[in-house]
């Protein structure tokens, strides 16, 4: 395999443009990559080098996070590196006030600079020199995209919040610069023949007790309700038992089985033990039903693309009035 030699300012370029960065990549992105190792506990140097204690250090969060342990960066280890990120922006917030906006300008500041060490520390790898150029801009349109957010480049109360809890539960932000969210408290019902919200019932079964075993059924979000599949890929279906969802990216288009009519997004699941496996699942997810080889034991919801977007708008709202994240039972 060719190591690609990058000097993209943007750590996001990994899964827009599928290269997969290797032992002996040089560049932005590859510091983009360290500092995102280094929010997860490793200790690297930041020097955009490619080297041996890069690779050892993706080699181990591969084994730890289920993924396929070759030393390479490409869209899965980067997707991963991002949907486990831990809270790393908590120490800069207090720097920006209960009710600053912060936006494109050409100063150089102290806010401005803790903008920019966030992303880094994100993974999106821009230049820490206080001036909030198109770069930076750039970087923080990016995660507000992936985070259900306005993109409009301003880093605002909810933005920040985001920000402060990546996969926190970022709502659709649609209430203008300052990303205020406004919703509903009230909790829906679902309709009727469906099961109780925020619950996932398989209804029927094929190839059971078979370890290509797969289910179908019903999940209700937000009072509606949706068919669903579940198996496949040697592993079964998803195990029964309750699991936290929260966002993980609101679109997505590196997996055409994740896709239905050019929709693409996918919800994080926690982890769970399957006895079937003898292992904990991990990297569990919701997404379209693509139509592979079922949905590799994640959750995949069935239907044409205005289902699959009215599915995303359902969850939007679901994820918004429980805070950000909610428990979804999943009954056998």
């Amino acid at each position: 395999m060719v190591a690609i030699r990058s000097n993209d300012n943007s750590f996001s370029n990994i899964r827009n443009h599928t290269p997969e960065y290797n032992f002996g990549s040089r560049g932005n992105t590859v510091r983009g990559i360290q500092r995102s190792l280094q929010a997860h506990g490793y200790r690297l140097a930041e020097d955009g080098i490619y080297g041996r204690a890069t690779k050892n250090a993706v080699r181990d969060f591969q084994t730890r996070n289920g993924l396929a342990v070759d030393g390479i960066v490409g869209p899965q280890t980067s997707n991963a590196l991002r949907a486990s990120m831990p809270n790393v922006g908590s120490r800069y917030v207090r720097s920006f006030g209960p009710h600053a906006t912060l936006e494109a300008n050409n100063r150089v500041s102290e806010p401005n600079r803790n903008l920019q060490r966030m992303l880094n520390a994100l993974g999106y790898s821009v230049q820490v020199d206080g001036r909030f150029g198109h770069a930076t801009e750039n970087a923080l349109k990016a995660f507000q995209r992936e985070n259900g957010l306005r993109a409009d480049g301003v880093l605002g109360r909810q933005t920040l919040n985001a920000m402060r809890n990546p996969r926190g539960g970022a709502a659709p932000d649609n209430a203008g610069r300052n990303n205020a969210v406004r919703t509903s408290r009230a909790e829906p019902r679902p309709s009727a023949g469906g099961p109780p919200n925020r619950t996932a019932q398989i209804e029927s079964y094929r190839f059971r007790g078979e370890r290509r075993q797969m289910a179908a059924g019903k999940i209700t979000v937000n009072g509606k309700v949706y068919d669903f599949r579940s198996g496949g890929g040697g592993r079964g279906s998803l195990p029964a038992g309750d699991y936290k969802i929260t966002p993980h990216l609101w679109s997505r288009r590196d997996k055409p089985s994740m896709m239905v009519d050019g929709v693409g997004y996918s919800f994080a699941m926690s982890n769970k033990y399957d006895s079937r496996v003898g292992g904990t699942r991990s990297l569990l997810r919701i997404h379209p039903d693509g139509g592979g080889a079922g949905t590799i034991g994640c959750i995949g919801i069935v239907g044409n693309g205005n289902v699959q977007r009215a599915f995303v708008q359902d969850m939007r709202a679901e994820l918004a009035r429980n805070g950000g994240s909610f428990n979804l039972s999943v009954r056998p």
